[in-house]
Parts: structure tokens; sequence; C-alpha cells
């Protein structure tokens, strides 16, 4: 693998502005394109965006996904996933040297994140990994640093400290308060940039949830999570109400008598003004319809009178003995409802002028008008 050192060239810059299209102004904001250092860095990175045959690669952000993260942007929506645009595939040097050149003309809100990824790059490049693709030989390593550049690298980086029991470096309290303050302080224009984006770019989003839900891997991924949340779930959550089953029911109960009251109200309110409003409309509807009802029942029993009387003739004498149990029956049970209407009734003909009579002639009773008695003045 042999490794060229990158060319400060303003020309590779512009052509690298023309690649990034609409990016180009995100590439400005976040670089001091006016610094060599950019230029090497443009030159590094241009040699990745078109295909070329390497052994091994590793993908590498043109613009730094920190400086997305810290205007608002999602990092996984600029060139991580949806786009390849901001993307370039550099061998192991080369993208240790890219590092090198961003953290020296980078915007200076992320220039200590930046040279503090270079940092771990650098020192990890010196050790040797048996069987890894990256144990390359010395002459094949990035130039060491002299003291004087290690010393200015360090003096980028806000503080790196150590955590027990791993091996790793950690940004610590410096970085992550810059950036909790930052947040909040234009959390509304973070917001807004947000939306502008996520409604610029939605097609676009779209279309790659859409092709990466197809990627086979993905299609097997989630049947088996399927599956196994059928199942697993299912066995959680029976364990989990057999363990506190005695405690959900006394809950429930609970609630329900707190509410019982309140429902039950609700439910006989809303029953009483239900059947109110069942009950006019079938009133409307049987005034509105009962005079040509009427008129319609007139007109068939005129057309059928003999028919009709033939029916109801056939239908007395087959049950003949039935109607007079019923009627007899009728009578016994309401004896005394009976005789307070033939007494109503029997008020109410005497008061207007009437005699319930015999007729000597025919032999049968009747009601007779004899004149509407005198009322006495006292």
């Amino acid at each position: 693998m042999n490794f060229e050192l990158p060319v400060a060239s303003r020309q590779r810059l512009d052509d690298l502005l023309v690649y990034l299209g609409d990016r180009a102004e995100d590439f400005k904001k976040c670089f001091d394109v006016e610094s060599e250092w950019c230029w090497k860095y443009a030159d590094l990175v241009l040699r990745g965006v078109y295909a070329r045959d390497m052994e091994y690669g590793e993908r590498h952000h043109i613009i730094p996904m920190a400086w997305f993260s810290i205007n608002g942007y999602h990092g996984d929506r600029w060139g991580k996933k949806v786009t390849t645009s901001n993307l370039s595939m550099l061998t192991y040097i080369e993208h240790i040297y890219a590092h090198y050149c961003l953290a020296q003309c980078v915007d200076e809100k992320i220039q200590g994140k930046l040279a503090f990824a270079f940092w771990c790059m650098y020192n990890n490049s010196r050790k040797n990994y048996k069987g890894d693709i990256r144990n390359l030989n010395e002459a094949e390593l990035l130039p060491h640093l002299t003291v004087l550049e290690e010393q200015q690298i360090k003096l980028l980086i806000p503080r790196i400290a150590k955590v027990e029991g791993e091996g790793r470096t950690h940004l610590y309290e410096d970085e992550r308060k810059y950036k909790h303050d930052y947040h909040v302080a234009n959390r509304s224009s973070i917001l807004a940039k947000k939306k502008v984006y996520a409604e610029e770019h939605k097609d676009e989003k779209k279309e790659y949830d859409r092709l990466y839900s197809q990627l086979p891997e993905v299609k097997a991924r989630r049947k088996e999570r399927y599956e196994l949340s059928k199942t697993e779930t299912a066995s959680k959550r029976r364990a989990k109400y057999a363990e506190n089953k005695d405690h959900i029911n006394e809950l429930r109960r609970r609630r329900a008598a707190l509410n019982r009251d309140e429902v039950n109200e609700k439910h006989r309110k809303y029953c009483a003004s239900h059947r109110e409003e069942v009950n006019l409309n079938a009133r409307k509807s049987y005034q509105a319809h009962r005079e040509a009802r009427l008129a319609q029942d007139k007109i068939y029993r005129d057309a059928h009178k003999e028919e009709i009387q033939t029916r109801n003739q056939n239908y007395y004498e087959n049950h003949k003995d039935s109607i007079h149990q019923q009627q007899k029956n009728y009578r016994e049970k309401n004896k005394d409802s009976i005789h307070s209407r033939r007494k109503q009734h029997y008020d109410e003909m005497v008061a207007k002028g009437y005699r319930y009579l015999t007729n000597h002639t025919t032999g049968k009773r009747g009601w007779v008008f004899v004149g509407i008695p005198s009322t006495e003045v006292a």
C-alpha cells in the first residue's frame, strides 16, 4: 500500500465543492477554506469519492457528522444512510491523515472533538494486531508526528481522561457541557432546522426506508424478532400476571368501585334521554303517517268487506271456546277495575241525561236519553 501525501491545491478544493453540490455551503461553514490544510483534505477525500481498486477501505464522512449534530440535524440522515454524496472510501492510512487535516482546519466548535478522534486513531495505528488487515509495516504507517506536533494536537483536545477499568479514552465535561449549553440556547432554531430538513427530504427518507425494509437480512431479522416476541412476551406477561394476580385484581376492583357510580349515572342519563328521543321520533312518525294509514285501511276494508267478515266469522267459530275462556279469565282477573270503569261510565252517562232502561218492544236494555236533570239552586 503506497501512500502519497496530499497536495495543497486550491483547484482540488473547487473540484470537491462541485462534487458536493448543494452541500457545498455546509462545507464552507464547517471548514476554513483558505487554509492549506483544507486544500490537502480536499485532495485526500477526492481520491475516494470515485471507485478504485483497494484491498481494504474505510468509509469517511467528508463533512464531519459532529458538525451536523451541533447544528440540529440527525446524524444518520446526513450522509450516513440516506445519501452517499457525503462519503469517501479511503485506505487506512488516508483515513488517519484525513482526520489529522480535519483537526487543523474545521470550525472551532468541533475542533476538539475531531482532534480527539485523530488522537485515538493515531495511537491505535502504532499497535500490532495479529491477523488484522491493518497490521501494516512501519514504512507504510503514517509518518510519526514530532513532539511539537503531538503537543499541538493535544492542546486542541478539551480534556482527555481514562475511565477506570476500561481501555478507552473519553471526552468529559467540557465537550458535553458545550453541546448541552448550545442545544439549550438554540433549541427553537434547531427544531426549526430539523422540521425544514425533514420536509425537504421526506421523499428521500421514505424511499430509503422502503429499500431498507426489502433487504433479505432485515426481513429475516424482523421475522425472527416477531416470532420471539410472540412467545417470550406472552410468557413474560403470563408470569408477571401470575406473580401479581391478587394485587392486579384488587386494583381493578378499587378502580371499578370508584368509577361505578359515575358510570351508572352516565348510563342512566344516556338511557333515559335516548329512550325519550326514540319515543318522540316514533310518535312524530306515527302522527305524520296516521291519516294516510287510516285512509288506506278504509279503502282496503271497503274493497274486501265480505272477505273480512267471512274470515272473522270463521275464526270465531273455530276458536269460540278459547275466546270465551280468555274473556272469562280476563273478567275474573280484572273484576275490580272493570267494575270501577263501568261505574265511572255509568255516572258520566247519567250526568249527560241518559238512563239505562229496558225496551219493552224488543226486550233489550240500553241507554235512553230522558233529559238533563236540573240542578237545584240553594
